[in-house]
């Protein structure tokens, strides 16, 4: 019960941070894969 509490406080965290730069980040990150995808793809 404990640590359900400790990684709800997390996740209210990290959808604070999201809320903020986080979508970027994430943008960013989905950006990077899909092209690293699409260069091993061809290969």
């Amino acid at each position: 019960m404990l640590t359900l509490l400790q990684e709800d406080n997390w996740f209210i965290s990290l959808s604070r941070f999201m809320g903020g730069v986080g979508i970027f980040l994430v943008i960013g990150i989905i950006l990077v894969i899909v092209v690293l995808y699409k260069k091993f793809k061809n290969r």
